[in-house]
């Protein structure tokens, strides 16, 4: 039997970006960074369904033409989004780009540089657009 697909509305995005964010706020080990990084995805989506006037992710198949949009892609969201504050320095060397697969590099526990500046200006920056 297939799993059934699981859908977040704009209030449940929200409240896991509130909710991971806080606790990220409490230190700098790599599951606080982690927790960054999921509050930084659940806030872009909250906002990307905002903007594109959406019910949830399940929409996202019938904009993208996949069923997670653009998953876990920080920088193609942030893109997506044209977030003028917060412009994306295009890498030509992905393996130079800071967030390249972070997540999946903090969820396995290994060290990425460069990336956590990226991820504390982009949730501060999140906090100002999902009060």
């Amino acid at each position: 039997m297939p799993e059934k697909e699981i859908k977040a509305n704009i209030p449940q995005l929200k409240g896991a970006f509130k909710a991971h964010g806080r606790i990220s706020e409490g230190g700098e080990k790599i599951s606080h960074q982690l927790l960054r990084f999921y509050a930084n995805e659940c806030g872009l989506k909250a906002l990307f369904l905002n903007q594109n006037k959406l019910q949830d992710t399940g929409a996202f198949e019938g904009k993208f033409g996949r069923k997670y949009g653009y998953g876990h892609d920080l920088v193609r969201w942030v893109n997506e989004l044209k977030i003028p504050e917060f412009a994306m320095k295009k890498y030509s060397d992905h393996e130079q780009d800071p967030v390249r697969q972070v997540h999946e590099k903090l969820r396995y526990g290994v060290e990425s540089k460069n990336h956590d500046e990226f991820l504390k200006g982009l949730y501060t920056l999140l906090k100002k657009y999902l009060k």
